[in-house]
């Protein structure tokens, strides 16, 4: 669902869905039509990723970059890490769940 379409839900109990779509330039056939899409396969893709992604930065103690992480993946056998063939994907990802590796604390 588009950023447009998902503000429009979000805000449906206090604005009429005709005016926000008028507003936002969405026609509101759009608008009921992204209601009752699935969400496409690629959507669903990342999102798995970035569960996957999430889950192998906290298995590594939060010391894997988004290189190594890839790496990681490709190695796996996950198929999605395979289609990104670079870190296009993985870095971004660790981004946006503000997962940054860091070093070991020296005793």
């Amino acid at each position: 669902m588009s950023d447009k379409y998902a503000a429009i839900a979000a805000e449906r109990g206090h604005f009429p869905v005709r005016l926000m779509c008028a507003a936002l330039g969405v026609s509101v056939r759009g608008f009921y039509d992204a209601q009752t899409r699935a969400p496409r396969a690629r959507v669903a893709k990342n999102e798995r990723l970035s569960v996957t992604v999430r889950a192998m930065f906290r298995k590594y103690r939060n010391r894997y970059g988004a290189p190594r992480v890839h790496r990681e993946l490709r190695a796996s056998g996950i198929s999605e890490a395979r289609r990104h063939s670079s870190l296009d994907y993985v870095s971004p990802v660790q981004y946006e769940q503000d997962r940054f590796a860091h070093s070991a604390r020296a005793a």
